[in-house]
């Protein structure tokens, strides 16, 4: 043996979580508990608060930034001396006492990472806090029952809704083994931004057409349509806030908005926006298996919808073909005629042919030029168009993941799902193109309501069906003006909406896996 002054050193190396060394980027959101305003004294509190705060401020009513920044410190100051902010879901005492053990054994473990009994106590403190907490939703769930036999029949289906509601929220959503990085999400967020591409506003006619600002009785109309409980934008200000404000706040947030709708010159906050991605799949594992939501600042909520009800007055109700984001209009609609469709001429023993067509990031590939070029052929006057522009086009928006968000981009493409003008923008550029085809096709049918003789289009917002009584006319059609550099080959069936269409009429299919999706949603909202 020889002499050596080299030591051997025994060490335990764990690793650091990466998103502890991530500063989140966005603004803290207070989570107001909005529904102590159902009670009539939270509600007076609020409102007496709110208007006290009026009478302190001095509005500057010559800047739109200033202006909002002022009523959103009104708000938010008499949301935070009138309703504190919300709590996580009470515990039973049970649960905390084994909350309260296994962290305990967790610092024990941090201190002697080495000890194996350290490690055993504290895999058996997680396992009794667990089911400490599956005994508590048990109890929650026959408490429940129990107690819905005390209430009036006609609630029973209200409450049992808002019950299942508050638990799939309490249990949240679980995005599995999902590793996606942050600097993924970036990679993709500026994959989608297109560069040089500023939307000038159009000239306005002389004199120009112009539309009046919502009135006060309009916005609260608007308000009040809005639905509760739903995630606030970058204000973070939620919905119900606005609801149970006095009419003063209406009358001011009125004079804020007629400025903003007559000059067309947005505050910066307005057109800032947040992307959170919403999985597709059970278990995602890219970002193409998310889809982006996007959370508004709720008074642009205000403006937009009321842009929304001007461009309806304009351009029309779309014809029936077209079943997504209107009144009266719904899924089931294209789900019945496609399958009636199918049995009459499968009884009559005709040939017809159908195409189901899904485009792939439907929303996120919209040009903007095209927006604005479907718009002006669609009769659309200048004075809404530019409003368009500056209201929904050219936004700035950021993605949120896990408790962090990406710089703020301008995509300059794309139409943002969430925003209260997307889904019109997106019908109305589909149709456009359409009216294009049937130039081409005068014998393609798109108002439904006249008959139903082939061919004929379906289509739900990207969802497309085409049906024809030929092979080669659906070939015409898709090679004339959809898209080209394919072969139609005929399959015994196709998918639809979530229906099946099958050559032989057989539902069994269909029946199965109905019943299949059913099982797996049951299983997601109930916990055992």
């Amino acid at each position: 043996m020889f002499k050596t002054d080299h030591k051997i050193i025994l060490a335990s190396v764990r690793s650091i979580s990466y998103r502890s060394k991530v500063v989140h980027s966005g603004t803290a959101h207070k989570k107001w508990d909005v529904k102590l305003l159902a009670n009539e004294k939270k509600r007076s509190e609020f409102s007496k608060s709110v208007l006290k705060r009026l009478e302190q401020t001095q509005f500057n009513t010559t800047d739109t930034g200033s202006f909002w920044g002022q009523l959103k410190e009104v708000l938010t100051g008499a949301a935070e001396e009138a309703i504190p902010p919300g709590k996580m879901a009470p515990m039973s005492p049970i649960t905390r006492r084994a909350y309260a053990k296994l962290q305990g054994k967790i610092n024990r473990q941090k201190r002697f990472p080495d000890v194996e009994r350290c490690r055993t106590e504290t895999v058996l403190a997680r396992s009794e806090f667990e089911q400490a907490k599956k005994e508590h939703i048990w109890r929650t769930w026959r408490n429940f029952f129990t107690n819905l036999n005390c209430a009036d029949p006609y609630m029973w289906l209200k409450k049992t809704f808002e019950f299942l509601k508050s638990q799939k929220r309490m249990k949240g959503r679980n995005l599995g083994r999902c590793s996606i990085s942050q600097f993924k999400w970036l990679e993709s967020l500026y994959e989608a931004v297109t560069e040089g591409r500023d939307i000038p506003l159009l000239p306005e006619s002389t004199p120009p057409v112009s539309f009046p600002a919502p009135t006060v009785g309009e916005i609260r109309a608007i308000i009040a349509n809005f639905r509760n409980s739903t995630s606030p934008g970058s204000d973070m200000i939620n919905v119900e806030l606005l609801k149970k404000a006095p009419d003063e706040f209406v009358e001011k947030l009125h004079e804020l908005i007629a400025v903003v709708w007559n000059s067309n010159v947005p505050p910066a906050d307005f057109i800032d926006t947040v992307q959170v991605p919403i999985p597709k799949k059970p278990s995602p594992k890219a970002t193409t298996d998310f889809r982006k939501i996007t959370l508004c600042n709720v008074v642009y909520k205000v403006i937009a919808t009321h842009l929304l009800y001007k461009l309806d007055e304009v351009t029309g109700e779309l014809p029936t073909y077209q079943a997504a984001f209107l009144a009266n209009r719904s899924v089931e609609d294209h789900i019945f005629t496609s399958k009636r469709i199918t049995e009459e001429y499968w009884n009559h023993g005709i040939s017809l042919y159908a195409l189901a067509l899904d485009i792939r990031q439907a929303f996120d590939s919209v040009s903007h030029a095209a927006v604005i070029k479907a718009l002006q052929t669609l009769g659309v006057p200048n004075f809404l168009v530019n409003r368009v522009i500056n209201l929904a086009l050219k936004e700035k928006t950021c993605l949120r993941w896990m408790n962090q968000r990406t710089p703020k981009v301008n995509k300059g493409k794309g139409v943002k799902q969430g925003r209260p003008l997307s889904p019109r923008l997106f019908t109305l550029v589909l149709h456009w193109i359409l009216l294009k085809l049937k130039q081409l096709h005068p014998s393609v049918n798109l108002e439904h309501s006249v008959g139903m003789k082939p061919p004929f289009i379906l289509a739900y917002a990207d969802d497309l069906m085409i049906i024809t009584s030929s092979l080669k006319e659906m070939d015409e059609i898709m090679w004339s003006h959809i898209v080209g550099g394919f072969h139609l080959t005929s399959k015994a069936s196709v998918r639809y909406l979530g229906a099946y269409l099958t050559a032989t009429v057989n539902r069994p299919e269909s029946v199965k896996r109905r019943c299949s999706q059913g099982s797996r949603v049951s299983k997601a909202i109930l916990p055992f």
